[in-house]
């Protein structure tokens, strides 16, 4: 009892729960990590048989069907299957892949892995080596059934899967894989460490909840504690009011009487002692059990009420020491109970409570909570041990059994929940059917299985059956496999089949089932998930036509090699060793600058024409397909030829293998690609320009509106304002001078509002893009020029008179005008030319001058000010017009442009005539 010694209530039932989550959360931590060890080493064993079944099926073909002795097997086609099964193995980070053959009653190797994955070491088991342990093997040869096993001999520590099979002849023969324990132990710590995670999840709720609990069930009890400290230090004035559980109200009840009592006995001593006689009275008819103890090594009994009485033992018992104190307390809370008696001397405290365990007379042990004071004689030494007992026993099982059962029911449901969210989030449906294999009820289903149109309530009731959602072909299939499976005493399975979705659409559909069992073996439901996989087998399926047809092609090809040798394609074969030496090469090689004989006898070799990186990358990507067995593959490169240009090819590739499938060649069709990449590039480039113009054409428009508005407020609204204040003068005076004065003020700024009009009208739309008379259009634009510009503009039409419709002389006008505003504002002079001429259906325009000249990126881009060259020459080609410029720095500009007469319908599109340099 002195363990508790001076701490709360509270604190001593969160200590209690505590000692029940914290080997909770260890027990569930290890379960966690014994499932995820299972899961790990199962999905190994998976890997494991994949592993081998792949490497039987990489081998030559009817390899073991021609194994008679050690000469049926080349030393070159068996070193070429060990450096394949090296290859696999670092792939898949495997220890060994090798195959054995009962022949001639000796287990002997018929494939090997080298243990250091080099095969120049040697050191891998020879063809037809004897193993040295066969009895690993019986089990499997005697089943022929895969054997998963751990095994320890001279090829080391390892966990193995081995496949058996039987050759053509019946003879058997296995395909083995295995993975070092080493390297599966070293999986385990990341398992631990999630493990540890999940009890640490689940520990710090029943913390929390720890918590919560011991206040609700401490806070009334302390409340008591205190109320019975203050009477038991004589302060009997204040009321106790303490609410909780029915046998706190009795206590608290119990001691208000006695606080009443108490006081009422002040009075007189007569009272006092009839008051006792009443409260003993009471208090024996209550639960509440008092009792005095001397304080001595066998706490001999002083006082105890007579309602012990219902513990089952003799009160006179009790009182005579016939049935001493400690013997009905068990032994640990005898020891506890010393301790807080201990405790509370040590503190100088006289009062204590703490919780024990009472033995009634019938043996049932019941929880108690008990109030004690220490009375001391008049030197202050202990003398008496005094206090109350209260039965708390259902109270602390209810309480226990409680939070115990919302525990484990939080812990469930967040459980549910969380997975419940990750399914129905995912497109994997998980299902629940009872073992009734005509009907199969479902009795679970996610709500992700409306993906494919089915409602999870209408499965769940049986208005849509399981059968109806399943493809009628598929069900014989699925009943006949189950079947099997039950047969082999197997309880987990897969499978590939049909479902139809609602709007009756077929899915190939992937699961995963297990067979659920009761305790007596007897199958009662089906547990599984299933996965859409239609899109990955119409992948898989146009992938194979794909191949097929890539092969057609290039049989098609080789027949008609006469005909490739008249194209610009040409082909090659050449041999796969050092330096790739050329076998073949087709005439129109000649393409190059280089003849087929320069090649054949090597007097040209592919690195003379072909950049270093781009020959490194041919080369590795022929090694790596011969290596991985890919027959057929593309390439891009770079050919430099003897002039010096540099072409862009792309090569369409086979790898020819020999009988025993060993890689000897590399044919294929070489095609020139440059003007699809260089047309790629341009269009690229095209794009980058037109987003650069766009961009520029909103500045534009943002800056004209600006000075727009700046025109408006600066010019035009300042004058029209001191016109306002100018007529104002007028009107309010009568002098004849100043009349006159005013209205000449007034003349001057009406003269220079039409001015600023005048000329904001020109900038936005100038009268002359409505003029269908191109000649005098010209002439009216060059004058205005002149005015609001300075540019003076030499016109020449030839003396015609040019008519056009309004679309295309605005068109005219408008680049004219960009252009000799570009040239006034742009150009450093104050003179330009202008010439239009009408030849048949076209326009000619020239715009030239002596000024500043344009720099290359100009020429290119336009000047990045106003319409810009670059928007000039878009919008003719889209009329199916053209722009010419030439133009130095320094020296000037020559614009000259060729404009359809009639640009009506703009989507007629045909070759643009092209504007002659010079």
């Amino acid at each position: 009892m002195n363990l508790f010694k001076g701490w709360r209530i509270q604190s001593v039932v969160v200590v209690v729960m505590l000692a029940i989550v914290l080997p909770l959360s260890i027990l569930v931590s290890l379960i966690d990590f014994h499932h995820r060890k299972v899961d790990e080493l199962m999905e190994i064993d998976t890997r494991l048989f994949n592993a081998a079944t792949f490497a039987g099926a990489i081998l030559p073909p009817n390899y073991h069907n021609d194994i008679e002795d050690a000469a049926s097997i080349g030393p070159e086609v068996y070193q070429g299957i060990v450096a394949l099964n090296n290859s696999l193995c670092e792939q898949l980070g495997l220890e060994y892949l090798w195959s054995l053959m009962m022949l001639d009653g000796q287990l002997v190797f018929t494939s090997a892995t080298s243990p250091g994955k080099a095969i120049e070491s040697q050191d891998h088991a020879k063809f037809l080596e004897v193993h040295s342990n066969p009895e690993l093997y019986e089990e499997a040869f005697r089943t022929m059934e895969p054997q998963y096993q751990d095994s320890i001999d001279k090829w080391g520590n390892i966990r193995a899967v081995l496949i058996p099979h039987y050759d053509a002849r019946g003879r058997k023969f296995l395909m083995g894989a295995s993975m070092k324990h080493s390297d599966i132990q070293a999986l385990m710590p990341p398992i631990l460490r999630d493990a540890l995670g999940t009890a640490i999840v689940f520990l710090i709720p029943g913390i929390l909840i720890s918590i919560l609990i011991s206040r609700g069930i401490s806070r009334p009890i302390s409340q008591l504690a205190a109320s019975a400290e203050t009477i038991g230090n004589g302060e009997y004035f204040n009321r106790i009011d303490v609410a909780g559980p029915h046998e706190i109200n009795v206590v608290a009840n119990q001691l208000e009487t006695m606080r009443k009592a108490i006081l009422e006995s002040v009075s007189s001593l007569h009272a006092k002692v009839a008051d006792m006689s009443e409260f003993k009275e009471t208090l024996n008819a209550s639960p509440i059990l008092t009792f005095k103890v001397r304080f001595d090594e066998n706490l001999t009994t002083e006082f105890i009420s007579d309602n012990y009485a219902m513990l089952g033992y003799d009160v006179r018992d009790l009182w005579s020491g016939t049935v001493p104190w400690k013997s009905i307390m068990p032994e640990e809370d005898v020891e506890r109970a010393d301790q807080a008696t201990a405790k509370a001397l040590a503190s100088d405290s006289d009062h204590y409570h703490l919780e024990t365990r009472l033995i009634w007379a019938s043996g049932e042990v019941h929880w108690y909570m008990a109030w004690n004071e220490i009375v001391r004689d008049e030197r202050g030494n202990p003398e008496f041990i005094r206090g109350l007992l209260m039965d708390i026993t259902e109270l602390k099982t209810a309480q226990e059994r409680d939070e115990l059962h919302q525990q484990q029911l939080e812990t469930t449901l967040a459980e549910l929940r969380g997975f419940e969210h990750i399914v129905n989030s995912s497109p994997i449906i998980v299902y629940r059917l009872r073992f009734e294999p005509e009907a199969w009820p479902v009795e679970f289903i996610s709500e992700n299985v409306g993906q494919l149109g089915y409602d999870p309530s209408k499965l769940l009731s049986g208005e849509t059956t399981w059968n109806s959602i399943n493809h009628p072909e598929d069900i014989p299939k699925v009943n006949d496999l189950l079947r099997k499976v039950m047969a082999r005493g197997e309880t987990t399975f897969n499978l590939e089949s049909r479902i139809l979705t609602k709007e009756g659409a077929i899915r190939q559909m992937e699961s995963w089932n297990q067979l659920i069992t009761d305790a007596s073996g007897n199958i009662t439901h089906i547990h599984g998930l299933f996965k859409d996989v239609t899109t990955l087998k119409d992948a898989q399926r146009k992938e194979a036509l794909h191949l097929e047809r890539l092969n057609e092609t290039l049989r098609e090809l080789q027949a008609f090699e006469k005909i490739v040798t008249s194209s610009p394609v040409f082909t090659f074969k050449r041999r796969i060793a050092e330096d790739f030496p050329t076998e073949h090469i087709s005439q129109n090689i000649c393409i190059t600058g280089y003849t087929a004989e320069d090649f054949l006898t090597n007097n040209v070799q592919w690195t003379d024409l072909i950049p270093p990186e781009d020959y490194s990358l041919l080369e590795r990507k022929a090694l790596q397909c011969a290596e991985a067995g890919i027959d057929h593959y593309e390439v891009g490169f770079r050919m430099v030829w003897k002039n010096g240009e540099s072409h862009w090819y792309t090569s369409w590739n086979s790898v020819l293998r020999d009988e025993s499938g060993i890689p000897t060649h590399v044919q294929g069709l070489v095609s020139d690609i440059s003007d699809l990449k260089n047309a790629h590039e341009r269009d690229v480039e095209y794009q980058t320009r037109l987003k650069a113009l766009a961009q520029d054409l909103v500045q534009v428009e943002d800056n004209e509106r600006r000075q727009l508005a700046i025109v408006l407020h600066d010019d035009i609204g300042q004058m029209l304002a001191a016109l306002n204040m100018k007529l104002t003068a007028l009107k309010e005076t009568s002098e004849r001078t100043r009349i006159d004065d005013l209205a000449q003020q007034v003349d001057v700024l009406l003269l220079r509002i039409m001015k600023t009009c005048k000329s904001l009208t020109w900038e936005i739309s100038p009268t002359s893009l409505y003029e269908t008379n191109i000649d005098a259009g010209i002439e009216r634009l060059a004058a205005d020029l002149k005015t609001f510009f300075g540019l003076e503009v030499e016109c020449h039409t030839a003396g015609m008179r040019i008519e056009a419709d309004r679309a295309t002389s605005a068109l005219i006008f408008r680049c004219a005008k960009e252009l000799l505003v570009n040239i006034a504002k742009h150009a450093g002079t104050n003179k330009a030319q202008i010439g239009v001429s009408q030849y048949g259906n076209k326009f000619h325009m020239v715009v030239s001058d002596q000024g500043s000249g344009l720099c290359p990126e100009d020429l290119e881009h336009g000047s990045g000010k106003g319409f810009g060259l670059f928007s000039i020459r878009e919008r003719l080609e889209h009329i199916n017009g053209s722009m010419h410029v030439e133009s130095d720095p320094g020296k000037g500009t020559k614009i000259m442009m060729v404009i359809p007469v009639d640009i009506g319908d703009e989507h007629k599109k045909s070759p643009p005539e092209k504007v002659p340099a010079g």
